[in-house]
């Protein structure tokens, strides 16, 4: 229940007199947020404390109306009845995904494309291998690529290439070997190009920077943070094998180094990284020192936000919260950790007199499907508007986790992160999420079997809310609705230039 309490009951446990021996009559108030919990009131007759639930719930089906009339986003199934986990913990000798086995373990990434014969499909990655099908159709699912701990992939489709990341080996897939367009391409070769040499790498990033696409992936030497910067070669891609399959080629086996790709730059940063996000005309990496703006072609960088001198209260902050994001929000950024949000300026000095912004959960990933960004706790996902940081929408699950944040795809660099590109709200899906459905009453189990739940895959499609989001306050903010005599004016959609 997303409501706060009376500040004058929250340390209160008993009345106010331990000794008087009057009855007093509980209840219990629960707010699911990360700095909420169990808040216990307690009134003086049954009569109260009926008529005090008659009202809160009174006052939670209001809210419920208002919040349903002005939802930014709807959840749109993509797959309900294909990817399934076991209830309890099975050993690490249970075995493998197959017809009789349905277990395809958990689901951990996921990437939408168009085939060149304009099919909309979704690739969708997890523990057993990577599926594909079309949207919206869970039994167009198959299952095209065997490959275990799977947790990252992207679609290059200027370049008919698909990348996955498994158990840490970087590969790349003709996409008409796994989704043939036509009877002449089903011939393409399925052996895929391993596109780092050996089996260190912990994530990878595609973007685009000065006309050119990138690949940029990470491992680690020592405690340091090694960068390989890559990019496609059409003419190898497109180059047809000359030869017949080696007998190692046939088992998944290339050289170290790729065909595919041409190394364009190096480098290595002494800390541990999360991630990297493409700007305009930088990358951005995040870091255990904070948000890391580098230039590739000269290799300098700065270090943000700023932890100088009158910032030492925001830099211990910053040091104990991990990094997840920023975006660009006009003559600003808006960095992103998990615990809380700070706007700051094209120096990384904190920008905004009103502080941080404290979300309601943890963030265990961020998304941006402008103007607003997603906060995916495992409980909910939080919709905030990214220029002034207030809470449009509150989305509850179990177990939610975002498996697609607009990334990923040759096409969609400049709408996606942080690159700050002039645009409107975009009503195509941006973003995917995977929850554990709840386990049907009744079901039947086979003996020796574990009970079975369901992953339910879903796009979070934009909608056109009543009001304009900002008419509802963050409950950190306020236990109540903003009045105001009319609506509160849209907010500029327009987003500024990117990091300079």
């Amino acid at each position: 229940m997303a409501m706060a309490a009376d500040p004058k009951h929250q340390g209160s446990s008993v009345p106010d007199s331990a000794v008087d021996s009057r009855l007093v009559y509980p209840c219990t108030i629960h707010y699911s947020g990360r700095l909420g919990g169990l808040y216990t009131l307690f009134t003086e007759t049954p009569q109260a404390r009926a008529e005090w639930k008659q009202k809160l719930e009174e006052a939670i089906g209001l809210r419920k109306v208002v919040q349903e009339s002005n939802k930014v986003f709807e959840m749109e199934p993509l797959s309900t009845d294909t990817f399934f986990i076991p209830a309890i913990s099975v050993s690490t000798t249970a075995p493998s995904w197959n017809h009789e086995n349905s277990f395809t373990g958990k689901v951990t990434c996921s990437v939408p494309f168009t085939t060149t014969d304009g099919r909309a499909l979704v690739a969708i990655g997890c523990a057993e291998g990577v599926w594909i099908g079309f949207r919206h159709d869970s039994r167009s699912m198959r299952r095209v690529l065997h490959l275990k701990m799977v947790t990252q992939c992207a679609m290059l489709e200027d370049f008919g290439m698909f990348l996955v990341l498994a158990d840490k080996a970087l590969f790349a897939y003709h996409i008409e070997a796994l989704v043939p367009s036509s009877p002449q391409s089903a011939h393409t070769s399925q052996t895929p190009q391993r596109v780092n040499g050996t089996r260190d790498v912990h994530f990878f990033s595609v973007g685009n920077q000065s006309g050119r696409t990138l690949v940029i992936y990470m491992k680690k030497k020592g405690l340091d943070s090694v960068f390989r910067v890559l990019e496609p070669v059409v003419e190898k891609i497109n180059e047809r094998s000359k030869a017949p399959a080696s007998f190692t080629s046939r088992f998944g086996i290339r050289p170290a180094r790729s065909e595919w790709f041409r190394l364009y730059r190096e480098f290595f940063l002494p800390s541990e990284s999360f991630d990297l996000v493409f700007l305009k005309a930088k990358i951005a990496i995040l870091c255990t020192k904070g948000f890391e703006i580098m230039d590739l072609t000269d290799f300098k960088s700065v270090t943000i936000p700023l932890r100088d001198d009158g910032h030492e209260r925001l830099a211990k902050r910053c040091e104990s919260c991990k990094p997840m994001g920023m975006f660009r929000v006009e003559n600003e950024f808006l960095l992103c950790y998990d615990e809380f949000g700070i706007y700051v300026d094209k120096h990384g000095a904190p920008s905004r007199s009103t502080g941080t912004i404290e979300w309601e959960g943890t963030a265990e990933r961020v998304a941006m499907h402008w103007p607003y960004i997603l906060l995916f706790d495992s409980r909910f996902i939080e919709v905030r508007h990214v220029s002034n940081g207030l809470l449009a929408q509150i989305i509850p699950g179990n177990e939610i986790r975002c498996i697609w944040d607009g990334r990923g795809t040759s096409g969609t660099a400049g709408i996606t992160g942080a690159e700050g590109f002039q645009q409107t709200m975009n009503f195509d899906p941006r973003i995917h999420a995977v929850m554990s459905a709840p386990e049907p009453l009744g079901q039947t189990v086979q003996p020796g079997r574990p009970r079975a739940i369901a992953q339910h895959v879903f796009e979070l499609v934009p909608t056109v809310p009543l009001y304009p989001p900002g008419s509802i306050a963050s409950p950190s903010q306020s236990a109540y609705f903003q009045q105001s005599s009319s609506p509160p004016h849209s907010p500029n959609m327009l987003a500024a230039n990117s990091w300079n």
